[in-house]
């Protein structure tokens, strides 16, 4: 195995992800309805973005705390998780949700199935915001509504409202991945995890989008490549191997520059197939920003196929969005 079998993968992907769009339906959401709908939420909501890596919640001085994930094969380590973590008297709860769900814009949604390493095994196929606040009920007897956005249509609602644009993508790419288009105010919410793909190095092994993309899988890539020895942990790891110059250094970039290139061609079948003529992207994630010439050669990929440059902003933080919503719903 090496890495130019990373790059001649690209069009096999590009073609994968074609017929995937093509077999598939989508629901749109309309952008203004889900804000109304934010807007009916009391004023002492809590807002807590779970992250697959960590969450954040909005206190209400306004200050941000950060706290590691814990493990999360339950809804019973989701409902301790809150519970050890709001404040009392608070009856409603909003949450950015960073795992995949069958829904674009209602406030909650179905669990597809977990990643990022949790299970959430007892809360699939099922309603998470309405399996959380029964829990709660349950077994603490509190009534809290729980109210579910997942990650990419927090991120696009609230560029929405900062901007409103019409028409965009908006991505995370951080320990997971996902994507979600606004076109003529409406949202079309896309879970890439769903998407599967043929694997670079074992042809006829069918993985999902987001293992060749996200921080959580991308450092396995690199392992493949190199001796056990040079083996990385995690993306944080193989970044510093580029960064160093040091032994496999062009291995770790042309990993990374995979990535890229995949994600850039998820925005360019998505593009194509929804009709979506726009050169906006507004994305946030730790892998997106933070690994070495990811952000710039995305950038080049989708303006190299759009013929045009595009611009690609920096979106809020999935707490800092949130509060926007919140904010801009009560106005």
């Amino acid at each position: 195995m090496n890495t130019d079998s990373l790059a001649a993968h690209i069009p096999i992907i590009q073609r994968e992800i074609a017929q995937w769009l093509a077999s598939h339906r989508y629901s749109e959401a309309s952008v203004e309805a889900i804000c109304a709908g934010i807007a009916y939420l009391p004023q002492n909501t809590l807002c807590i973005a779970i992250g697959g890596t960590t969450s954040f919640i909005l206190t209400d001085e306004g200050a941000v705390i950060s706290l590691p994930t814990p493990t999360l094969g339950s809804v019973a380590d989701l409902g301790i998780f809150i519970i050890q973590n709001i404040p009392s008297g608070i009856t409603q709860v909003l949450l950015s949700f960073a795992f995949a769900l069958d829904t674009a814009g209602q406030l909650d949604g179905v669990l597809m199935h977990g990643g990022k390493g949790h299970t959430l095994s007892d809360m699939v196929a099922k309603p998470v915001g309405a399996s959380i606040s029964h829990w709660l009920h349950t077994h603490f007897n509190l009534d809290i509504t729980v109210s579910v956005l997942n990650d990419q249509s927090v991120q696009a609602l609230a560029y929405h409202q900062m901007s409103q644009t019409h028409a965009f993508f908006s991505g995370v790419v951080g320990t997971g991945l996902n994507l979600c288009v606004v076109r003529n105010a409406q949202l079309i919410g896309l879970e890439p995890v769903a998407i599967r793909v043929s694997h670079p190095f074992e042809v006829s092994q069918a993985v999902s989008l987001e293992e060749l993309v996200s921080g959580y899988s991308l450092h396995h890539l690199y392992n493949a490549l190199v001796d056990p020895a040079s083996a990385v942990s995690n993306t944080s790891r193989l970044s510093q191997v580029v960064l160093n110059q040091g032994k496999n250094a062009s291995v770790a970039a042309d990993v990374i520059a995979f990535s890229a290139d995949v994600f850039a061609t998820l925005v360019v079948s998505v593009a194509e197939h929804f009709a979506v003529h726009t050169n906006l992207v507004c994305m946030e994630g730790s892998v997106f920003w933070h690994l070495p010439g990811y952000a710039a050669r995305v950038r080049g990929r989708i303006s190299q196929n759009f013929g045009q440059a595009v611009t690609i902003d920096r979106a809020l933080t999935q707490i800092e969005a949130l509060q926007l919503l919140l904010r801009h719903a009560s106005n």
